[in-house]
């Protein structure tokens, strides 16, 4: 049997597919995220198989990759701080900043009061959810199944206010989402492979 918030998601998908073109639109800017450096190319910062793995606010584990980023330095230090603060915990794993380009065609904004409105949800539905425990009971939370309907209708991202920094904004991209006309860049790309494969770090 499916839970509630399962058959939610397939009203969102349904409702998403059936509207495209009222809801998923384009969207263009520069992304920052804290990556961890315990990867073989610079570019697999783009391929979001982390939170494939894992999970994170916008998708299940083991569903579809997602690559996390924010539309600023000061919110993208704060997302990557977030499971520390959540689990009390000090992580002393090396990072490196990082900014993505992207030219989207297909996005979902939850950062628009409208579409929020049309979904029935509101920003602080989304922001007081606690994903994390949901996810360790096995259960999709609400932000989890939201982000599985709109890569099931076809989105290559939603953006959306951050949950640890008001008035911060989020994108979650889906990579395997990419349109032929989108573009999805990693700045300074050959420095990154020359840190992590040459030493310098």
């Amino acid at each position: 049997m499916l839970s509630p918030f399962e058959l939610r998601g397939f009203e969102f998908a349904e409702e998403l597919q059936g509207a495209v073109g009222q809801w998923l639109g384009p969207w263009c800017g520069d992304c920052w995220r804290f990556q961890a450096i315990g990867h073989p190319r610079a570019l697999d910062i783009l391929n979001g198989l982390g939170a494939f793995a894992h999970g994170g606010r916008w998708n299940a584990p083991r569903t579809f990759p997602v690559v996390y980023g924010s539309t600023d330095g000061a919110t993208a230090l704060k997302e990557s701080q977030a499971n520390d603060r959540y689990y009390r915990v000090v992580s002393r794993k090396a990072r490196i900043y990082v900014c993505l380009g992207f030219r989207l065609q297909r996005v979902l904004d939850l950062s628009d009061p409208a579409v929020l409105g049309d979904l029935k949800i509101t920003a602080n539905d989304l922001r007081a959810e606690d994903w994390r425990k949901q996810q360790a009971r096995g259960v999709e939370s609400l932000s989890q199944c939201i982000g599985r309907a709109a890569h099931a209708a076809g989105a290559e991202g939603i953006l959306v206010g951050s949950a640890a920094v008001r008035g911060g904004l989020n994108l979650a991209f889906f990579p395997r989402n990419q349109d032929a006309d989108s573009r999805v860049i990693l700045h300074d790309a050959a420095a990154i492979q020359a840190l992590v494969l040459g030493g310098g770090v």
